[in-house]
């Protein structure tokens, strides 16, 4: 397929085209804005210069299992326009902007990894999250001198691990099962040992006391 590089207003009257038409035959409650949005947030990382915001009654199901059918409608109007790969993050399908505010809670949670990387060595893993996501992350701490991030697993389980300068997955593979949990921001060090801390079995040596009634029965003593 044919790609062409980014201009706001082609783009804009291309998605126009093909959501108008699309919601109409879904039978989904919703309806969009396409807002132009190019220097309005002050950071280098996903900072599109057109947002499709969706709003109304299907609201929500925009937004289920970590936004998947909002993410799906957003790569199929990337496919049909044509947008080139280079030029895709300028445009973001959001709804009640909660994309951009995870976005934010991300570019905050990644400073607050890094500070703890910093502070205690151990690396630490996300949870896993969608390919847009982990992008935050990584532009978050690109600059940063004492610590490097790298992305671990496959699809959604995919994660970003924050490793402080000199570690990484190639050199060394911190212990620790990787998590598969939700995709909320929040995450776990990793490196620390595991398995139960006392070894297993009867805690004294010998059974305790031995059995059999201990001192002899004589004269003047009870049996």
């Amino acid at each position: 397929m044919p790609t062409q590089p980014f201009d706001a207003e082609v783009m804009t009257q291309q998605l126009n085209a093909f959501l108008k038409p699309l919601l109409e035959h879904s039978g989904l409650h919703l309806k969009f804005e396409i807002q132009n949005t190019a220097g309005h947030l002050d950071r280098d990382y996903e900072n599109p210069d057109l947002v499709v915001d969706f709003s109304g009654a299907d609201s929500p199901m925009l937004l289920e299992n970590k936004s998947e059918l909002l993410r799906a409608i957003e790569q199929l109007a990337l496919e049909v326009i044509g947008l080139e790969h280079d030029s895709q993050d300028k445009i973001l399908f959001d709804c009640g902007e909660h994309r951009m505010m995870r976005f934010a809670e991300l570019g905050l949670a990644a400073q607050a990894a890094a500070e703890k990387v910093r502070r205690t060595g151990v690396a630490y893993r996300f949870n896993g999250m969608s390919g847009r996501e982990r992008r935050v992350i990584h532009m978050a701490l690109r600059g940063d001198r004492d610590v490097h991030t790298e992305s671990e697993g496959f699809g959604l389980n995919r994660q970003v691990v924050v490793f402080p300068k000199g570690g990484g997955g190639g050199s060394r593979r911190p212990g620790g099962a990787p998590s598969a949990g939700a995709g909320g921001p929040g995450g776990r060090p990793m490196g620390r040992p595991g398995g139960g801390g006392r070894p297993g079995g009867g805690g004294r040596p010998g059974g305790g006391r031995p059995g059999g009634g201990g001192r002899p029965s004589g004269p003047g003593r009870r049996p």
